[in-house]
């Protein structure tokens, strides 16, 4: 009797995790796209938002990538918070051959503040645009299409945000394995 009670509180404790599975990640799961109806005539302006705190190295490759972006009306606005490295330097080299780059630099931050949320909230201050793309130094856009693809709830469906997932970049290892499952799960989260 003692067994047989075990294992109908584990199938209870089993069923209960599958029904939370399929609420919670079924919306996601069976998400269908709705059909795109905005053009390139009402696409709104954007300013991207990249924090970066001694994000020279990713700040080199994610500029570039981010100008090869095929959409009409963008900025990106870099906020450069207290880096000790070249990033400055960087910065300033990077304003002279894109003229849609903008940058601000954070000399201290307030005490009562995280850096990174202080970091992302002066740059939602000083964006020129209504609709704001925020991203990291050390993600990068998945193609030339990334910023229309992101707006595109805003623009077509007349939604107040959008989220999205960046995976983490495929090598070797069962660390980056395990590291892959953790954002996979956490972007499924966020997404459902």
């Amino acid at each position: 009797m003692g067994l047989f009670l075990l294992w109908f509180l584990f199938g209870i404790g089993i069923f209960i995790q599958i029904i939370y599975l399929l609420v919670i990640f079924g919306r996601t799961a069976f998400y269908k796209l709705p059909k795109s109806g905005g053009s390139s005539a009402d696409e709104e302006a954007v300013t991207v938002v990249v924090p970066a705190h001694n994000e020279y190295k990713n700040l080199k490759v994610l500029i570039p990538k981010l100008f090869e972006q095929d959409y009409p009306k963008y900025d990106v606005l870099v906020i450069n918070d207290r880096s000790t490295d070249r990033t400055k330097r960087l910065l300033e080299e990077m304003m002279a051959i894109y003229p849609r780059l903008r940058s601000v630099t954070i000399k201290y931050t307030p005490t009562h503040v995280t850096s990174k949320k202080y970091a992302l909230t002066l740059g939602i201050k000083v964006a020129k645009s209504d609709v704001i793309l925020l991203t990291d130094a050390d993600c990068m856009p998945a193609s030339d299409q990334w910023i229309r693809k992101m707006t595109q709830p805003v623009r077509a469906q007349g939604k107040v945000f959008s989220i999205g997932y960046s995976g983490y970049e495929r090598v070797s290892g069962f660390l980056n394995k395990w590291i892959q499952f953790e954002t996979l799960k956490t972007g499924l989260y966020y997404l459902s």
